[in-house]
């Protein structure tokens, strides 16, 4: 998300920013920037970065998170737009991925008989019938809940002040 000249304008023109992303983040890596090879600390930072939005987001990408919540408010965005742009839109239609999360919430019924093919269905019938059905196990989910998403926001507000500031 950020490369090393992204880093170094941050600590020019928005060192506060910064660490209030990081201190959102709770990343509790402080860089060395004067002794130490500023390409593996940014590189070092900007994983850390990654990979507590990715986890936020539950996705394998920053980029994928955001599409996530567009889709989710039914937001129009085109796959080749820059972060920034991404993040404006969300940032924009916050009640929308909201609402859109809150739709996704009575849509999650994913252990209906109608998901499931016709022989999972027959099986589960006689298990029903003698009694053998176990309840599934929870699978892991990479939806968002509304609260999940209110918690995000902040921290996608700070990445798009750094970007307007750099």
């Amino acid at each position: 998300m950020f490369t090393a000249s992204a880093f170094s304008l941050m600590r020019k023109n928005c060192p506060a920013e910064l660490n209030e992303l990081l201190r959102l983040l709770k990343i509790n890596y402080k860089p060395d920037w004067e002794h130490g090879d500023e390409f593996k600390i940014a590189e070092k930072l900007d994983d850390e970065i990654n990979k507590k939005i990715c986890a936020l987001l539950k996705s394998d990408s920053d980029l994928a998170g955001y599409a996530k919540l567009l889709d989710m408010g039914g937001i129009k965005f085109d796959s080749g737009e820059t972060r920034n742009n991404m993040l404006k839109k969300i940032l924009a239609n916050r009640n929308k991925i909201l609402n859109g999360a809150a739709a996704q919430v009575g849509n999650k019924n994913s252990s209906s008989d109608s998901d499931l093919s016709l022989w999972a269905r027959i099986v589960r019938f006689f298990k029903r019938l003698f009694g053998l059905d176990e309840p599934a196990p929870p699978q892991p989910s990479d939806k968002l809940s509304r609260e999940e998403i209110k918690n995000v926001f902040p921290i996608l507000e700070q990445v798009n002040k750094i970007f307007n500031a750099i």
